[in-house]
């Protein structure tokens, strides 16, 4: 009796032995082995570390993040994939929508019974034409940026519209060009002419005169951030470019530039003026020193910059004379913390910084003191965008690296007034946009959604779907752009995204 047993035990074991050797040699499966013949798979499955294909019941293994895998064979090409079926759905969904839910006539008839008074219903009648945004998705149709030479740029890197509505300024980034000193990064600067052109169906679309595009490119290697001030009256681009010095040594010097728009747009007359070129940093390594953000105030002439590469400072003084303070110092190379934002109030005499793990402090400039903060605000998240509202000089609007907007009032650092949720959490400076009436906050996200918010009220008037992949948002985040006077006449409101060598325009009609 216990001969059969011992002889039942050994031949039991004898099975699983070779059964394991048969699976030793063949090896489980992968999804690079599988991934040009059927995409249906997905990434949830039973057993934790493989994917599932429900056409051939088979698991297959989902290798690690690495460059050179083949597709549908890594976690982010399944994450990529799902956000990618999110994105197509919230498009069917918005084209479902032919027309709109939210009824113009009944906030009109609000103010025939005196419910609203009129300043809540201009507001009421502007929120409710932007919730329309979703319904006028598949009408959208883009305007590629290509200049004469047929070269299209890459990637947007600012996109502002001027106070009469009559322009669009943008500036794009093109291919890296190198040299025997040091690799440059051209920008290509462009005003663009919106007009209105009349379709089949007997709509107007706004669309961009590119036909006859004659882009400018600055010089050298702009460092820092894009913006549009008025410098002595007169409408200018302002950024840093970083360019080599002509005696053939190492050093570089940098240099703010107020590029008038009308030199971008009269750019074939070489003797016009393009503006004025202040000196920042003369002289200096590459490696040591790069201007990364810069903010102006042209009322009291006062510039504030930020230093970035081996140490981190933050710098004001006036343009007249040339002279600038540090009032913030980080000098710790193995755990610095890098400036992120850069903001000036209305009167030059408060500086808010906006940094990576510190979050955001404000400096007293009056007082010459050196790294003395009087508020901090977040103390451990990384503020990339701070935005000072004009309407009221105690009001700010930050983004973090999580995908948080907030509203700020400066003289309390405890708690923000508002917080704009339904963002996604990420770890890029995502584009944010204040429009000019100050009535609206927008954001881009990288699951390919743009989302706005009413700064009044905090409640969000809309949330669509990019009309480019997923995958081509991580690597162009769009610039969301909205205004209310389109040309100038005042009729016209629109959203305009900018990303792709293309400009995607969503009209607003007031009887949508």
């Amino acid at each position: 009796m216990d001969q059969r047993k011992r002889s039942r035990n050994r031949n039991t074991r004898k099975r699983r032995a070779n059964r394991r050797l048969e699976y030793e040699d063949e090896g489980p499966s992968t999804s690079a082995q599988n991934a040009g013949s059927n995409d249906s798979w997905t990434m949830e499955s039973d057993i934790p570390g493989y994917s599932f294909d429900p056409k051939t019941n088979k698991y297959f293994k989902i290798l690690t993040d690495a460059p050179g895998q083949p597709k549908n064979s890594t976690a982010s090409h399944f994450r990529e994939k799902k956000e990618e079926e999110k994105r197509l759905q919230r498009l069917a969904e918005a084209r479902k929508c032919g027309t709109s839910n939210l009824d113009l006539l009944a906030t009109l008839m609000k103010r025939q019974m005196g419910i609203s008074h009129e300043r809540l219903l201009q507001r009421n009648v502007i929120e409710t034409r932007l919730r329309n945004v979703v319904t006028r998705i598949q009408q959208a149709s883009p305007d590629q940026i290509i200049d004469r030479s047929g070269y299209a740029p890459k990637q947007c890197r600012f996109a502002q519209i001027l106070e009469d509505g009559g322009k669009l300024v943008t500036c794009w980034a093109v291919k890296r060009v190198a040299t025997a000193a040091q690799i440059f990064e051209p920008v290509q600067l462009t005003v663009l002419y919106p007009h209105y052109r009349k379709m089949c169906s007997g709509e107007q679309k706004l669309t961009f005169e590119v036909e006859d595009l004659v882009p400018v490119y600055a010089k050298g290697n702009v460092t820092s951030n894009f913006e549009v001030v008025e410098f002595k009256g007169i409408s200018c681009l302002l950024y840093v470019q970083q360019c080599a010095e002509n005696d053939g040594s190492i050093g570089v010097k940098s240099t703010a530039k107020f590029r008038t728009i009308d030199s971008i747009i009269d750019c074939k007359h070489a003797h016009r003026n393009t503006g004025v070129e202040v000196k920042l940093l003369d002289r200096d390594d590459s490696s040591e020193k790069v201007v990364t953000q810069i903010a102006f105030n042209p009322n009291q002439s006062r510039i504030a910059i930020a230093t970035a590469c081996r140490f981190n400072h933050a710098l004001f003084g006036d343009i007249e004379n040339e002279r600038y303070q540090t009032f913030f110092k980080d000098n710790d190379v193995f755990n610095p913390n890098r400036i992120l934002s850069l903001n000036l109030d209305k009167y030059s005499n408060i500086a808010y910084v906006g940094t990576k793990k510190r979050g955001m402090a404000s400096y007293d400039l009056r007082t010459n003191a050196l790294n003395k903060p009087v508020l901090v605000y977040e103390k451990k998240k990384a503020i990339n965008w701070i935005r000072r509202l004009e309407r009221t000089d105690n009001e700010i609007v930050t983004s973090c690296y999580n995908g948080e907007l907030k509203l700020w009032d400066t003289r309390i650092n405890k708690s923000p007034v508002r917080t704009f949720e339904s963002n996604i959490e990420t770890y890029f400076s995502l584009p944010c946009y204040v429009d000019r009436m100050e009535r609206f906050v927008f954001s881009s996200a990288l699951d390919g959604s743009v989302r706005g918010w009413s700064l009044q009220t905090g409640e969000k008037m809309f949330e669509m779907a990019c009309p480019w992949k997923v995958e081509h948002v991580k690597q162009d985040i769009p610039h969301v752009l909205y205004a209310e006077n389109w040309i100038g006449t005042g009729e016209h409101s629109a959203v305009v995204l900018a990303g792709r060598n293309r400009l995607h325009s969503f009209d607003l009609p007031l009887h949508s």
